[in-house]
């Protein structure tokens, strides 16, 4: 993901497109809310789904929303 979109923060993305994600990523920005970068789901990983995802979050003491 390009660097240029981000702000480091404590808020989670999920999406089931890496497109949509930089869409996301980007608006939150352009908003002055940060996101966990290093988080993000975007591209599929086999045998993971959205309850998967939103748990890492859930028990990433670093992510807030």
């Amino acid at each position: 993901m390009p660097a240029s979109i981000h702000k480091e923060g404590n808020v989670g993305i999920v999406s089931r497109s890496g497109t949509l994600t930089y869409e996301a990523v980007h608006q939150l920005t352009q908003r002055g809310i940060g996101n966990r970068r290093r988080s993000h789901w975007g591209d599929p990983i086999i045998g993971t789904n959205f309850i998967d995802a939103l748990d890492l979050f859930n028990r990433d003491p670093q992510t807030e929303a």
